[in-house]
């Protein structure tokens, strides 16, 4: 082998490994950042039995990255599975088809509930059905979006 083609080899596999660092920590980093390396989500939650309740409980604490509202109080989590084995499916949907900020909420509901004691895996699915509308919001989550400034129309 040439010099040159082991150098090509060794530059493909350091691309390929950066895209996989990228892809595996970003969403944990952007966690950090965005909260200060803190999540501040009680233990008391976190050591709680795995329900529906308790994972709502959770995404609570996470915020939509536009326009800072729960994504629970923003109506984005639509279903939410548990199974025998206590692997978990959440069924999401966006605000919009062409949202910049899906593949960050679709990571961060996964390094969520995944603190949740006994969780052993969790899947996030996109619904396309229904769109997103205000009507799935909660009241607090109408409140905010109506003092937030970065809402200029509506559904």
């Amino acid at each position: 082998m040439s010099i040159e083609i082991k150098a090509k080899n060794i530059v493909q596999f350091l691309s390929a490994l950066v895209l996989v660092l990228i892809v595996v920590f970003l969403p944990r980093i952007l966690i950090k950042l965005k909260s200060n390396g803190d999540l501040d989500i009680p233990q008391k939650l976190i050591n709680a039995e795995l329900n529906e309740d308790n994972i709502k409980a959770i995404l609570k604490y996470l915020e939509d990255p536009e326009f800072n509202i729960s994504i629970i109080d923003f109506g984005l989590v639509r279903k939410i599975k548990i199974d025998e084995n206590k692997n978990v499916t959440i069924h999401i949907i966006y605000t919009t088809p062409t949202c910049p900020f899906k593949d960050v909420i679709s990571a961060n509901i996964k390094e969520y509930v995944v603190l949740l004691n006994s969780v052993k895996s969790v899947e996030v699915v996109v619904d396309k059905n229904p769109t997103w509308s205000k009507k799935m919001m909660t009241e607090e989550g109408r409140l905010l979006l109506k003092g937030n400034n970065k809402w200029k129309s509506g559904k």
